[in-house]
């Protein structure tokens, strides 16, 4: 039986979504969880029991203060357009980009996998366009400039409805804003977020009937820490 958690509607890319057949089977195999506020709200002007179960990477585990001493800012966009914008007082950094050009799932698991590993051991600050690095690195504990894509006009609605729930958590800033921002953002208290994504997906995959695993409760400090 499906199970949504995290879900999300990007309506100008696919209006089928909304259609008749898809409302009926998000009615059929509801709550449908959603990733942010805008799909959310979507889903239930068309009558769809839904709920906010934010994304499955905001339960990243929180990285331990005092465990390390980050020292690197990362920039991370989908191209470099983003570097142009930066003022040179922010310093020294490291582009990143997430794009691998390959289509090979296992080989693209792994760079992801050692990309947050990256992040957990060595950022002091990260600014990023991406949601889907915002996410994790505000789980670890990271603090975390968000900057909007740079897409043409056609897509802004669209990153404003991706990024609807993430609005609630940080400042989205625009490009030129970068030259007057505070780079020493605080670090962002997301818990009650990450305890709604936990709660989600342990409420949706009840459906499954899978063997209950006991939780490991050794790992709840560091995944609930809230900022020092």
């Amino acid at each position: 039986m499906p199970a949504y958690v995290g879900f999300h509607i990007r309506l100008f890319q696919c209006p089928e979504l909304v259609g008749p057949l898809a409302l009926a089977h998000y009615r059929e195999h509801g709550p449908i969880g959603c990733r942010d506020r805008w799909t959310c709200e979507l889903l239930q002007a068309h009558a769809v029991d839904a709920y906010l179960s934010h994304c499955l990477s905001l339960t990243m585990p929180r990285r331990m203060p005092g465990y390390l001493e980050p020292e690197t800012v990362f920039i991370v966009s989908r191209d470099r357009e983003i570097l142009s914008y930066l003022p040179p007082s922010l310093g020294p950094y490291q582009y990143v980009s997430h794009y691998t050009g390959s289509n090979c799932f296992d080989s693209n698991l792994l760079a992801a996998s050692q990309l947050l590993s990256l992040y957990r051991h060595h950022a002091k600050l990260i600014v990023t366009t991406l949601l889907h690095c915002a996410l994790p690195a505000l789980a670890m504990g990271i603090p975390v400039l968000m900057v909007w894509p740079f897409n043409p006009p056609s897509g802004r609605d669209s990153d404003r409805q991706r990024l609807s729930s993430l609005l609630n958590l940080l400042t989205v800033h625009s490009p030129e804003e970068l030259a007057g921002v505070d780079w020493n953002p605080a670090v962002v208290d997301c818990v009650a977020e990450k305890l709604t994504a936990i709660d989600s997906f342990m409420m949706a995959t009840r459906r499954w009937q899978l063997p209950v695993v006991p939780l490991n409760w050794s790992l709840a400090p560091s995944i609930l820490l809230p900022p020092s």
